[in-house]
């Protein structure tokens, strides 16, 4: 029975592990005046995450968020499916009721943190610890 519990959190461990490596934040534009409209024919702030993994990866229940302090600010959406080698983009307007893909909170061109976290609300996708 110990070997089993054993078994069952290495494999609850290497899926976790797996999750942060294949999915992380590759581009951003903290002030789009002019790149390319949101589905609401806004010019919003944006994030990509891209999934360098073969496989479909659900982002639902992970958040992304541009305080250190409130790592859990936004949670990405329950069914928020990335394909294979995929991107997917989010609009950082702060307007979260325009729509899944909506943030409640914009980029600061000045500079600030992003971070993608994990569903635990706690750990950046990425960090080591």
């Amino acid at each position: 029975m110990k070997q089993i519990f054993v078994i069952i959190i290495l494999i609850l461990a290497f899926n976790n592990l797996k999750a942060e490596q294949v999915i992380f934040i590759n581009e951003l534009m903290a002030k789009n005046d002019s790149f390319v409209k949101d589905d609401k024919g806004k010019f919003s702030d944006w994030i990509e995450i891209y999934n360098s993994s073969l496989e479909e990866v659900d982002l639902g229940g992970y958040y992304l968020s541009d305080d250190k302090d409130t790592l859990a600010k936004w949670k990405i959406p329950t069914g928020t499916l990335i394909a294979g080698k995929g991107y997917y983009i989010f609009w950082a307007s702060g307007e979260p009721e325009n729509g899944n893909r909506h943030t409640n909170f914009k980029l600061s061109a000045d500079g600030e943190t992003l971070a993608l976290v994990m569903p635990d609300g706690i750990t950046k996708v990425g960090d080591s610890k």
